[in-house]
């Protein structure tokens, strides 16, 4: 859970010694400012150093997030992401036809929010 708040281009560093990284931290040996995006909202197999827009906004996590949000929660949990015997989302209910940046960004808060 820790590694979802490490900065996106410190990931690999933090999974080397997870232990390590975090004491770092706490002593101020490695600053992390706001700036600095965390991996949650990356996918990472996507991430590219030279391209920080590479996988950004396309994680696992926030992909669930947003179907459970506005498609409903079972489509949050289903392979093919299409609700079964659940409410209707909150897309349906207002007309969404396809994701856009602000319910995406909407859907990034909430996961950052409740981590």
């Amino acid at each position: 859970m820790v590694q979802l708040f490490c900065p996106a281009w410190d990931v690999t560093e933090f999974d080397m010694d997870p232990q390590a990284y975090m004491d770092k931290v706490n002593t101020g040996e490695k600053n992390i400012s706001a700036k600095q995006w965390p991996s949650m909202f990356y996918n990472m197999s996507l991430y590219d150093l030279k391209n920080k827009k590479k996988g950004f906004l396309q994680s696992h996590v926030l992909i669930q997030a947003w179907h459970h949000i506005f498609t409903g929660p079972m489509s949050a949990l289903s392979k093919d992401n299409v609700g079964h015997l659940s409410k209707p989302g909150k897309g349906k209910m207002h007309h969404l036809a396809e994701p856009g940046i602000r319910n995406i960004m909407y859907a990034a808060c909430q996961v950052h929010d409740s981590i």
